[in-house]
């Protein structure tokens, strides 16, 4: 992550029976370079407002 300078990795599972792209839910593992967090099984909107929630929450840390 460091190489790359990210601060946020968002993986998502596509192969699951209730993820992917032909359905409506979501499971992802959001990485930073200090936590790794998997989110429950939650709907598009959802699993798009916890990861802004982490991106707002990542920028809260920078600036401080």
């Amino acid at each position: 992550m460091q190489a790359k300078k990210a601060d946020l990795i968002v993986v998502n599972d596509i192969l699951g029976k209730q993820t992917g792209f032909d359905v409506d839910t979501n499971q992802v593992i959001l990485i930073t370079r200090d936590d790794t967090e998997q989110l429950a099984l939650l709907s598009k909107e959802e699993t798009a407002n916890c990861i802004w929630n982490k991106v707002m929450e990542l920028s809260k840390v920078g600036k401080g």
